[in-house]
């Protein structure tokens, strides 16, 4: 097994390092082999592979590398290590070896200058162009589904601001209703105190006033009695006065306690 930079000669006996003359070419890349590259000869087709495309590790290559003279590594190609399939042909055309398989691929590609992605050889896997174009599809549809969730965050987020600006809103509603809630009240309450004094003033001259006209004697029972009744209607209101403004108070009171604090 020889490697580029102990070659004496390229397949069909050219020389790699003469102007005059083809170099070596990798028959699964179709690509040149130069002095520097990594590759490998097959010891049985005598065909120059780049490590790469003759699927050797590095490790093994270094190995390969390594061997000394007297005991060299031997190492063979796909085509040569695979037995090919036989196939019924004519008396006429006797059957071909690997090297002549991989010279007809060679010539093949030379003559037609493909451009569609080619295969490795005997494996059927899509070469690294196809490769890069199948990765760059799926990064374009990555990049579209990004741009789609992006534009969903924006919509929430604007969303999240005209709820927040609704929260808020109510809250300021909810404390100005409350302290309106409280203003009445403590003006009710002032208007409860105030009706209460004058009703208690007007007792005080209630009281006055039936002391003045308390009858002498039980002989004036009809002027007693009357009077009576004249006094009897304001104290009549008075009472009505007060249990309305309890009823007030009270209703107050629940008002300020079933009102939310912010």
């Amino acid at each position: 097994m020889r490697t580029p930079a102990n070659r004496t000669h390229a397949p069909g006996g050219y020389s790699p390092n003469t102007t005059d003359t083809p170099k070596a070419t990798c028959p699964v890349c179709v690509e040149d082999v130069q002095d520097d590259s990594e590759a490998v000869s097959c010891d049985k087709c005598d065909f120059w592979f780049h490590r790469i495309c003759g699927k050797i590790n590095e490790k093994r290559y270094k190995k390969i590398l390594s061997a000394p003279p007297n005991k060299p590594i031997e190492w063979k190609c796909q085509l040569c290590t695979e037995q090919p399939k036989q196939t019924e042909t004519s008396p006429l055309d006797p059957p071909k070896n690997a090297a002549d398989t991989i010279n007809d691929r060679v010539l093949r590609t030379d003559n037609t200058n493909l451009t569609t992605p080619k295969l490795d050889l005997g494996t059927g896997v899509i070469s690294p162009q196809t490769t890069l174009k199948q990765k760059d599809s799926q990064i374009k549809a990555l990049e579209s589904e990004n741009q789609t969730l992006q534009s969903t965050i924006e919509h929430l987020n604007e969303d999240l601001q005209n709820l927040t600006l609704q929260l808020t809103a109510a809250k300021k509603e909810n404390i100005r209703l409350n302290q309106e809630t409280i203003m009445k009240g403590e003006k009710i309450a002032k208007l409860y105190n105030h009706i209460k004094t004058i009703h208690s003033s007007d007792k005080k001259s209630n009281d006055e006033t039936i002391q003045r006209h308390q009858p002498a004697s039980s002989g004036n029972a009809t002027i007693s009695n009357n009077m009576d009744h004249v006094i009897e209607q304001p104290k009549h209101k008075e009472t009505d006065t007060l249990i309305l403004g309890d009823s007030i108070i009270r209703n107050i009171k629940q008002l300020t306690q079933h009102t939310p604090n912010i």
